[in-house]
């Protein structure tokens, strides 16, 4: 072992097997591999650690000092590894988990913009976009205004949107549409059933293309009657 106690310039380079700190860097001449605490690497880089182990990339800008993403490699409480993308702010511990691999292969992002959310009360409306959701299961991000009936997309992509809407059609035939930045979107339509004059639920499934910032809402053509919480709601989540 040799201990450099100053800056030592190198002309030519080192052969054979190079350790620091026993494992805390060991190089493996033979198989041309690198270990971070381990001293017999199984791959070109092995990272290995008795805790939760994992890599970080950070910035260094003093004006943005954060990391952009640390993978982890955690045992869950069988002792099968879980391999968990991490975002946080500034060099300390914790943040935010973005996505997870869990030994089974099942992806979760957590942070996946979604919603779901019910008509709180059965009311009249006239060429108008419906309001009062404010029954809402779940709003991840807080994209989703459930007093105006607005959802403002985060970010562009496509998103999953299911609605299904009880109408009184005594009160109105209920032609209800999606509509993106007040555009009706062409396919996403309600068609109504004719010669009815009593409730009736129509279901809606499809997907929406939408640039960040886009609002999304459910119109009702001429008169219409939504019913309460428990036959009409609709949901949207970022699947692309």
């Amino acid at each position: 072992a040799t201990t450099f106690t100053a800056a030592t310039t190198f002309t030519g380079g080192i052969s054979g097997d190079l350790s620091v700190d026993t494992d805390t860097l060991h190089v493996d001449s033979t198989n041309n591999r690198v270990g971070i605490g381990t001293t017999s690497p199984l791959r070109s880089l092995h990272v290995s650690g008795a805790g939760d182990t994992g890599l970080m990339l950070q910035t260094t800008n003093a004006v943005d000092d954060k990391e952009i993403w640390e993978i982890q490699a955690a045992a869950d409480g069988s002792n099968h590894a879980n391999l968990i993308m991490r975002t946080r702010v500034n060099a300390g511990t914790g943040g935010s988990e973005a996505m997870r691999i869990n030994n089974n292969g099942v992806v979760t992002i957590p942070n996946q913009p979604a919603f779901f959310a019910r008509h709180t009360t059965a009311a009249a409306y006239t060429s108008a976009y419906i309001t009062n959701w404010s029954s809402v299961t779940y709003n991840v991000g807080n994209h989703f205004n459930g007093s105006t009936g607005v959802f403002t997309s985060p970010v562009a992509g496509v998103y999953q949107l299911n609605a299904m809407i009880g109408n009184n059609y005594a009160n109105g035939i209920g032609n209800y549409d999606v509509r993106v930045n007040n555009t009706q979107v062409a396919g996403l339509i309600f068609d109504p059933f004719a010669g009815q004059n009593t409730w009736a639920t129509n279901v809606l499934v499809g997907q929406v293309k939408v640039s960040a910032n886009d609002t999304v809402r459910i119109y009702v053509n001429g008169a219409g009657y939504p019913d309460n919480a428990s036959w009409t709601s609709w949901s949207m989540c970022l699947i692309s």
